[in-house]
């Protein structure tokens, strides 16, 4: 009797040690899929990953660094030109003065030598630039002999060959207003495009919150799959243990077999539908597919405060006067073609030795540029920006006249789906009572199998409608919120 007492003692022993180590392996599960589920992004931080990821986004950033820098090339107008330019030249001889007037030129120097000369022989004080050798010109009385000896031929005015090397500069003083309506319609156009940047902001928000939703709806789908599951297999459990005993007709399990098949190919579609969403979500936000399919988002009724949203907000209506007006600097520069430029300008010459006697080593000035008559071209592009001036004006009051029309349409169907929602949730909690009620009559005989498969479908079926009700609640405030141009990461909900 000891023997068995020990025995069953080592048994309790052992079963007592085996479920303290489940347990514990239980609760180390539990843990590490804990910590792993709180590592998972939010709806929010979805979001920030699709606004970095998405390519429209970085496109249109570019673009407001495009007008940026044609703003900041408008300013250099006003900033001095400086080239330095450098040319060899060969010229088929050298350039000199006429014959003539070299002929004249030579008799002069030949008198002006004689004159120099006789007045150093006399002892008279002589000019300082004196070309005349006067160590000679002492000894020798013969003025022709002088002459002979120190004159030189007149040089010629460019030698055949020469280099030149300059420096110049030009700086614009007055552009006729030209580049103070550039810069005013590159900063509208600049502001457009940023406009712009936070309009696909707001698209890709909404697109990342709309494929959340949708899979929080097929998450919340497969748990209702998996709920009337349960039930149809505990009925079925009960269903062929009162055929065993000759309670109920075989019939009654077929139809049973076949709301279980019908069941399976739900369950089928809803998880394809999930493996589909979540590459969707991994192409937009770039979160692996892998680990989107572990989220377990919420489907809550989004509620708002106020619906006063009006088409001025709308950050693609409010692009369109931003480029209303840039396109009004531009017509305004286009005609400044008209208007006289001032600039200022200078020129240094380097190499000094290969000028001839006409040539400045320096110079500097001020010039004006008037054009009168430039084929028509300026009022043609002025014309040109006055028909996109209408385009656009025509563009924005389509776009505001159809989003007043849009907030008028999504108003209704939030009040619409708000209603909805409280009368699937009642409909759910009467389907409950429903097939609670007919489970017992169908144990106690009093319906039939159909009938109660039917009150199970309706179950299913209010429990998916309440769902769908709220998904499409949220996708109509959602809605709402991107025509209204306020979506951002801050409310969403």
């Amino acid at each position: 009797m000891s023997e068995q007492r020990r025995i069953l003692h080592d048994n309790v022993k052992v079963k007592v040690i085996m479920v303290m180590v489940m347990s514990l392996v239980f609760m180390m599960w539990t843990s590490g899929l804990k910590a792993q589920t709180s590592t998972l992004p939010g709806v929010s931080k979805l979001a920030e990953r699709a606004i970095i990821k998405s390519r429209q986004i970085q496109i249109r950033q570019e673009q407001v660094e495009k007008v940026r820098l044609d703003k900041l090339r408008a300013y250099d107008a006003y900033l001095p030109k400086v080239t330095l330019e450098a040319n060899y030249t060969r010229l088929n001889d050298d350039l000199r003065f006429p014959s003539e007037f070299q002929d004249l030129l030579s008799s002069t120097e030949r008198l002006l030598i004689k004159e120099q000369t006789a007045m150093a022989m006399a002892g008279m004080p002589i000019p300082e630039n004196s070309k005349v050798n006067f160590g000679t010109a002492y000894t020798d009385p013969n003025l022709s002999a002088a002459v002979a000896k120190n004159f030189k031929p007149i040089s010629p005015i460019q030698d055949q060959e020469f280099f030149r090397a300059s420096l110049n500069a030009q700086m614009v003083l007055f552009s006729g207003m030209k580049v103070p309506y550039t810069i005013k319609a590159a900063e509208h156009q600049q502001a457009a495009m940023q406009l712009m940047v936070e309009n696909e902001q707001v698209s890709v928000i909404s697109q990342t919150v709309l494929a959340y939703d949708k899979l929080a709806i097929l998450y919340q789908s497969q748990e209702v799959l998996n709920t009337t599951e349960r039930y149809l297999l505990e009925q079925k459990k009960y269903v062929d243990k009162a055929f065993a005993n000759g309670l109920v007709i075989d019939l009654n399990r077929q139809k049973l077999e076949l709301a279980l098949k019908q069941l399976e190919v739900k369950q089928i579609e809803n998880a394809s539908n999930l493996r589909i969403l979540c590459s969707r979500i991994e192409e937009l936000t770039g979160f692996p597919a892998d680990s989107a399919s572990l989220l377990r988002p919420g489907l809550q009724p989004w509620y708002l405060a106020e619906m006063k949203a009006n088409s001025a907000s709308r950050p693609d209506v409010m692009a369109l006067n931003e480029a209303i007006i840039a396109t009004d600097y531009k017509r305004k520069a286009d005609w400044t073609e008209y208007t006289p430029k001032l600039v200022a300008f200078g020129k240094r010459e380097l190499n000094e030795s290969a000028l001839t006697m006409l040539d400045p080593a320096w110079y500097v000035g001020l010039g004006v540029r008037w054009t009168l008559f430039d084929g028509l071209t300026a009022q043609k592009n002025a014309a040109q920006a006055r028909v996109e001036m209408s385009m656009l004006e025509n563009k924005r009051l389509d776009a505001i006249a159809l989003s007043d029309l849009n907030f008028v349409r999504i108003r209704y169907d939030i009040e619409k789906n708000l209603k909805i929602i409280t009368s699937a949730r009642e409909q759910v909690k009467i389907a409950d009572e429903i097939v609670t009620m007919s489970e017992k009559q169908f144990r106690q005989g009093l319906v039939t199998m159909t009938d109660h498969l039917i009150s199970v479908n309706d179950y299913e079926k209010a429990r998916l409608d309440y769902i769908v009700s709220v998904f499409q609640e949220r996708a109509s405030v959602l809605e709402y919120l991107t025509a209204a141009g306020k979506l951002e990461i801050s409310n969403i909900q």
